[in-house]
């Protein structure tokens, strides 16, 4: 019997021998060929992750620039409430024209920019334009003044901010401005 178990052992090991040089010996290593293919999956795989990472990258971008966007149409919109009701700016001011010391807000597309002007009031026409201001590259404004009656008057704000690729896409926000809610501000 022990004889019948050592020649069986052999066997299988020559068996296998055999079946590797048949084979072409592949204990030796990965073809050319599977080198090359490997090589081929991990560089599309690698290209698809660089351009999900572009993507992401615009697409936060893009995000960030609607987030301040729309900010500026609020803080515009809420600047304005602001100027009525502590007096500064009086009913018959909050215009596109020129009154009483007040240049008016531009109702055509103006820079943002970090320095009001001389009358100390952001979107009004006498805005200084700074080259030097990166923080609003790119960013417009612009302020539409319209008398609903002789109480109310609609103040839109609209902003052109950088996009994708050239666009520019503007984003819109109304409020509207009484006459009387100056002097209950002050009670």
């Amino acid at each position: 019997m022990m004889m019948n178990s050592s020649s069986n052992k052999a066997a299988r090991v020559k068996h296998s021998g055999r079946a590797a040089a048949a084979a072409g010996d592949c204990a030796a290593g990965f073809t050319l060929l599977e080198t090359v293919v490997a090589m081929c999956l991990l560089s599309a795989g690698l290209l698809a992750l660089a351009a999900s990472i572009t993507y992401s990258l615009t697409s936060a971008q893009r995000s960030q620039n609607l987030t301040k966007a729309k900010q500026m149409v609020i803080t515009q919109n809420e600047q304005v409430q602001s100027l009525r009701d502590t007096g500064r700016l009086d009913f018959e001011q909050i215009s596109n024209g020129a009154t009483d010391g007040f240049s008016g807000f531009s109702s055509e597309f103006i820079p943002v920019t970090a320095d009001p002007g001389a009358d100390g009031i952001s979107g009004s026409v006498d805005d200084v334009a700074d080259e030097q201001d990166e923080e609003n590259k790119g960013f417009e404004r612009k302020i539409v003044i319209t008398p609903i009656n002789d109480n109310v008057k609609k103040v839109e704000v609209t902003v052109k901010f950088p996009g994708l690729q050239g666009y520019t896409p503007e984003i819109s926000g109304a409020g509207y401005v009484n006459n009387d809610a100056r002097e209950n501000f002050r009670r």
